[in-house]
This record gives C-alpha cells, structure tokens and sequence, in this order.
C-alpha cells in the first residue's frame, strides 16, 4: 500500500508554510549575532526566508516586513507566509530560541530578554502603565501586557485580523510592496497605503 501522501498528486498538494525572519537594522551587526543566525534552528518541516529593512526607523522598519511578508508567494512552491518572527540586531538567540516558541502555537510568543540598564530588568510588563514581572522561572509562559519585540513570534493572521477589525491605521504614504498601484496587493490589503501596524519613536514634544 502507497502512502497516502504519495496518492496525492503535486498540483493537487497545499503550498508549504514557510517562517519569515524579520530584522530592522541600521546595517551595522556583530559577528556574533551572525552567528547566532546561522545556527537558528528551524521548527520540524517548515522552512524559512529573510526580511530586512535596513536604516530606516524601528517602527517603520517592522510595518515595511509585515506588508512584504504579507504579500509573498515563493516563486517556486507559492508557499506563503505562516508566522513572522521579529529578531533585534542586538539579540543573542540561541538556536531553539524559535522552536520553543513556536511549539506553543499561540498567536503572538516572546522571548525573554533584558534592558541595557543597570541593574537589567526583565522585558515583561504586566500593565498599562508598568508593572516589570519579577519572581518568575526562566522556560515560565508568562500572560503580560506588553514585551520587548527583539524576539517574537507572530502569526500572519493576527495582521489580517487587525486590518478587518479596524484597529491599525492605514497612513497617507505609498504601499512599498506594490508602490501604491493597490489592484491585487496583498500587503496593503488592496489600498495602496503604507499600513501602521507597529508606531515609530516619538519625538520630544513641549507642552506650554
């Protein structure tokens, strides 16, 4: 008896998901952080591809990786985008860092990391207004408010559902998937705008 995925034929298979690895950078990264990325190691049977967004703003950076993410098809398979999976340039992974989040199968996962201060504090708030989470065991799934983004998995869906429920902002700014042609885009959703998913660093601003 054949298996029975070899009574399948090819045409008739669903085009494979695939991880996109999103990295914002300002271009300049360490040899050990390439290192790092080398040796990620991939969930069983899923495969990966490279968004980066050099100099431009964090912010910016990230809405540019979502739309690219959400309007791609591999050239060869059609396989299309599963999960988003933000990684810093300054984030030392190691290289489970993605298959222990992704064997959770939630909607949004994060890695633990810690401030640049001294003394460093876990990334975790549990508030609105703050609230660092303390008093808890490294490998802990931790429900919070708000986490760093330096290392965190996202399902592609969560983006749609955003957009269709009306809670991201569609900016006045030329989609860079489709250069604002819109007919057929799926990155901006058929708009032909430059969507604000994650916002970018505000300036100072004097209150009188």
């Amino acid at each position: 008896m054949k298996p029975a995925a070899l009574d399948v034929h090819e045409y008739e298979r669903v085009p494979p998901a695939m991880i996109g690895i999103g990295v914002p950078t300002f271009g300049m990264v360490s040899i050990r952080w390439h290192m790092c990325m080398l040796g990620l190691g991939m969930p069983l049977n899923t495969s990966s591809t490279l968004f980066t967004v050099i100099g431009s703003e964090i912010g910016d950076a990230r809405n540019e990786i979502v739309q690219r993410a959400l309007a791609f098809r591999h050239p060869k398979t059609q396989a299309h985008i599963s999960h988003l999976f933000f990684v810093d340039d300054d984030c030392l992974l190691s290289t489970s860092a993605l298959r222990q989040l992704y064997e959770h199968r939630q909607p949004i996962m994060a890695g633990l990391y810690y401030t640049k201060s001294s003394p460093s504090e876990p990334l975790i708030l549990t508030t609105k207004y703050g609230g660092v989470a303390h008093g808890f065991t490294h490998g802990d799934v931790i429900p919070c408010y708000a986490h760093g983004m330096g290392c965190t998995l996202i399902e592609l869906d969560v983006f749609r559902q955003l957009y269709q429920r009306g809670t991201c902002v569609v900016t006045d700014r030329a989609c860079r998937v489709c250069d604002g042609r819109a007919e057929g885009c799926r990155g901006c959703f058929e708009t032909g705008k430059v969507i604000r998913w994650f916002y970018t660093t505000q300036g100072t601003v004097t209150v009188d």
